[in-house]
């Protein structure tokens, strides 16, 4: 296991030849806090830091076992709701774990919908 450098937030395992991303705590801003009790609605928010980086991990391993898939998929293998899986699969994809292929496959609804990988 190797650290992903100053001002990283992730460590990668090795598993052969390949380097594996895991994730920590990302460096994102503090949640937004309520105008009425901006105290205590940051410290809320800021509770929930751990657990949304715990999520994004699951997402990401579980691309990672699918191969490839789309945000239902995922929800459906993690067993969080689609609106949590599509807001965290964002995040991979902004921050370099995720490339949304240019491959769709429909949703249990009949949509399209973007395939997604782990980045090489």
């Amino acid at each position: 296991m190797r650290d992903g450098g100053q001002g990283s937030f992730f460590t990668f395992h090795q598993v052969g030849d390949v380097e594996i991303p895991e994730l920590g705590t990302p460096p994102l801003p503090p949640p937004p806090a309520h105008r009425t009790a901006p105290r205590t609605s940051a410290e809320a928010g800021e509770g929930l830091i751990p657990v949304i980086a715990g999520i994004r991990q699951e997402v990401l391993d579980a691309v990672r076992r699918l191969g490839s898939a789309t945000p239902h998929e995922v929800a459906e293998a993690t067993g969080y709701h689609i609106v949590t899986v599509r807001a965290r699969m964002t995040e991979l994809q902004q921050a370099g774990f995720l490339w949304r292929t240019e491959e769709c496959r429909l949703t249990p609804s009949g949509h399209q919908s973007h395939v997604y990988r782990i980045m090489p």
